[in-house]
């Protein structure tokens, strides 16, 4: 649920994406990943990119993508699915679990 409440936003965003990958395509999604990767760090306030993988199962993942701004990755989360890299990638993906922008909290 999305919430009404203005909140002034401070610092840079982390942008966290969740989702299980076909089983089929394991062996491949690094090579997959690297081509969203590239298109993504081209983009307008784009800081860092890192990607976990869960220690309990195999196919669950989580990228976490440091924005300068939340304009900039709401920007870049619209632009980046028209693009042929991140197509690759969703090609694989059995399920988006989860999608946030967060800030620091303190």
């Amino acid at each position: 649920m999305e919430s009404t409440n203005t909140v002034e936003i401070k610092g840079t965003i982390l942008e966290i994406v969740s989702y299980r990958v076909k089983p089929t395509h394991l062996s491949n999604l690094a090579e997959r990943q690297a081509a969203a990767h590239r298109e993504l760090m081209a983009m307008k306030g784009f800081i860092s990119y890192k990607t976990m993988k869960s220690t309990k199962e195999g196919n669950t993942f989580v990228d976490i993508v440091e924005w300068d701004s939340l304009a900039e990755a709401k920007a870049a989360a619209e632009e980046v699915t028209k693009s042929q890299g991140f197509q690759q990638l969703m090609e694989a993906i059995e399920e988006m679990t989860g999608f946030d922008h967060l800030q620091e909290y303190r």
